[in-house]
């Protein structure tokens, strides 16, 4: 067990590196001199920033029920969408608060600082689903921002500290639409944006390959112990009086041959 124990803190230390590289290639990228030079503007200038729509026992589905995303589906660049809810959205709603491929996804409220400002894309995972207001909806003018750099400067905001150091805390941390739209990001040509990203995307691409190994390597090592076991006693079942950890043979054994 002690070589499952060293085996299973060497697959996390190697996971955890690999996550800590990508924020660091993200950092270092928008620190370059090139980005420090590009113009900088309100987000909310070159995109419409939205809170989405509040749940309250009033927005029960009644008569137009509508799934929505919450801050729960939203991971670093996934979507989680295996709980999806249901509340009301009238048309007039619908219309306003329904998501298009290419919206940005930003959580808007966490328990922690670090996870405020926690985004990804949505690309019409499912049809018709609008969004709640624990997330803000980023659309972009396609003809001045493009969404995955959008992503990723989001993304360096969080991982540098800015949206820790922007969002209003209670017990719960709230970045908020407003300052959101009113932070600044580097905005050169819609050209040098889609080719500044695909550079990024494929050096992170590097460091995820690496994470996911080390997170497959991680389960079949916590499967191990089990596994042992299991061949160890797998003949042997406890027999449903039994007091805890007896075991009883469920097959016939020969005494003589043990």
């Amino acid at each position: 067990m002690a070589e499952v124990t060293r085996m299973r803190r060497a697959a996390q230390r190697q996971r955890e590196a690999m996550q800590d590289l990508a924020q660091q290639i993200v950092r270092v990228s928008f620190h370059s001199e090139a980005v420090t030079q590009w113009r900088r503007v309100p987000l909310g200038e070159v995109s419409e920033v939205r809170l989405g729509r509040q749940r309250s026992p009033d927005n029960r589905s009644l008569h137009y029920p509508t799934k929505y995303v919450r801050a729960a589906n939203v991971d670093h660049d996934r979507l989680l969408l295996d709980d999806i809810m249901e509340m009301e959205f009238t048309p007039p709603e619908r219309e306003r608060y329904e998501l298009k491929a290419g919206d940005v996804l930003v959580v808007e409220g966490s328990g922690s600082r670090g996870e405020v400002g926690k985004c990804a894309i949505w690309q019409d995972e499912i049809p018709d689903c609008c969004f709640q207001n624990t997330l803000v909806r980023v659309r972009c003018d396609r003809k001045a921002l493009w969404p995955r750099f959008v992503f990723h400067a989001l993304s360096f905001a969080r991982w540098d500290g800015t949206f820790a150091a922007m969002a209003e805390a209670t017990n719960i941390v709230h970045l908020g639409a407003t300052r959101l739209a009113a932070h600044r990001i580097p905005v050169p040509d819609i050209e040098r944006q889609r080719s500044f990203a695909a550079e990024l995307d494929a050096a992170l691409q590097q460091c995820a390959h690496v994470s996911n190994a080390s997170a497959r390597q991680l389960e079949a090592i916590e499967a191990l112990p089990g596994a042992l076991l299991r061949e160890v006693f797998g003949g042997f079942e406890p027999p449903q009086d039994a007091q805890p950890g007896a075991v009883r043979p469920t097959t016939k054994v020969e005494l003589t041959r043990i």
